[in-house]
């Protein structure tokens, strides 16, 4: 079988990254997989083979505005010197938004199956009050998603908004995002990063508005209250960094807030932090929190992505209603005063995350192979 995949995930570029890895690893189960990735001529961008089977080309568009319109002739190019037949190929997309709708042009043009995978959470009330953008993005996923093959959400909580919105069900799959082998377990007696605070609160993620990271320096200023040697941790990097830094500075707690750059390996962060904090507005599924929760910590999250599905509040994290600052604060306190719940839940991490996780790579790729498959059986019915 051979595989048209659109996305937009530049990291693919970039030599050791995960996610070439990843496709690396899905290349060897398909003829021939050839991936197009919406990128800006100004990045400078070459196209060039992972695998001698797996082919990467940039649009290299002048604007972002052309992004569909250079991969849908890409595709179309490839498409026609490949001699690919609807027998032979599968396309698919990772969003049902700008992506998605190079997908469905190359379905109805070419005849080709079309998988759709979604990573958010588009029909949280939240994705549609972010960007204007994401309006638009909600009414061609309205049009695009019933004329897919194939549906790949990464949690229960995408499928089941689909579901209420009349997807069929047969078409819906959830395949979570692979977790690689866990990090370190965290020690109570490891060093820490910052000797400076009594005790640390670690938050992890791209600094955008959906993190919601004003949000956590907000309910962080009030628990320097009762908790003033306190310290906030935020790796990351982002377009809201310079706003957050200043934000941090105009509550007047910015020497008890730390920002670090992004970084691939995070065990030394979980190693000397207490507590992970989420404060997503909205998550397809929160990968950073299975990693904290391999890493043995103590998780207060907001209800989104994986919250109520694998985590459980009260039972091995804390999960409180996005954007209630009353009741992230309650829980933060909770947890700092109470070493038992910190050990429970530690504990009960260890034992639950295992039993939910598709954790062997080998399994992971046939699965997601087995989707594509799906997708082209699903358009030849």
């Amino acid at each position: 079988m051979n595989i048209l995949s659109i996305g937009t995930d530049r990291k693919l570029f970039v030599d050791g990254s995960a996610v070439r890895e990843r496709t690396a690893e899905y290349g060897r189960l398909f003829d021939e997989l050839h991936i197009i990735v919406f990128a800006k001529r100004s990045l400078h961008l070459e196209p060039f083979l992972i695998a001698p089977n797996i082919w990467v080309y940039p649009t290299n568009s002048s604007s972002r505005f052309l992004y569909m319109r250079d991969a849908r002739r890409i595709a179309k190019h490839i498409a026609a010197e490949r001699k690919y037949t609807q027998a032979n190929t599968v396309i698919t997309v990772q969003d049902p938004f700008e992506t998605g709708k190079v997908g469905l042009y190359l379905k109805k043009t070419l005849g080709l199956s079309l998988q759709v995978q979604i990573h958010t959470d588009l029909y949280s009330s939240y994705f549609k009050k972010g960007a204007l953008l994401n309006r638009l993005r909600l009414y061609w996923a309205q049009k695009i998603l019933p004329q897919a093959d194939e549906i790949r959400v990464v949690s229960k909580r995408i499928k089941e908004s689909l579901l209420k919105r009349g997807i069929a069900p047969d078409k819906i799959d959830v395949l979570p995002i692979y977790t690689a082998v866990p990090v370190s377990q965290a020690q109570s007696d490891a060093p820490s990063k910052y000797p400076q605070f009594n005790f640390r609160i670690l938050m992890v993620g791209r600094l955008t508005q959906e993190k919601n990271i004003a949000f956590a320096l907000a309910v962080f200023k009030d628990l320097l209250k009762k908790y003033p040697k306190a310290g906030l941790i935020i790796v990351g990097e982002g377009p809201e960094k310079q706003t957050l830094m200043y934000l941090a500075q105009k509550l007047n707690i910015a020497s008890s807030v730390v920002f670090e750059p992004w970084q691939q390996d995070l065990s030394s962060f979980y190693n000397s932090s207490e507590i992970f904090l989420h404060t997503s507005l909205y998550e397809g599924y929160g990968l950073v929190l299975i990693e904290a929760g391999l890493a043995g910590m103590p998780i207060v999250t907001s209800d989104v992505g994986i919250a109520d599905e694998i985590l459980k509040d009260g039972i091995n994290a804390l999960i409180y209603p996005v954007n209630d600052k009353n009741s992230c604060l309650r829980k933060i306190m909770r947890i700092l005063e109470n070493n038992h719940i910190r050990h429970q839940f530690k504990m009960r991490l260890s034992e639950d995350l295992p039993k939910v996780l598709l954790r062997d790579k080998e399994q992971y790729v046939k699965h997601y192979s087995q989707l594509l498959e799906k997708a082209h059986k699903q358009y030849h019915q």
